[in-house]
């Protein structure tokens, strides 16, 4: 893995880093986006962490 300085990251790449470093803690989390408003109950419920 490479390493990077903060400032040379595209706001997509700090985005990705946000969210890996959220899904690494062992706690519950959360996520809203686009992509989970048009899922239907069943499929939400399998996909929630």
């Amino acid at each position: 893995m490479q390493r990077h300085v903060a400032s040379t990251l595209s706001d997509g790449q700090k985005k990705r880093v946000a969210l890996t470093r959220t899904l690494l803690r062992d706690r519950p989390a959360l996520l809203l986006d686009e992509l989970f408003s048009a899922l239907d109950d069943d499929t939400r419920a399998l996909s929630t962490i």
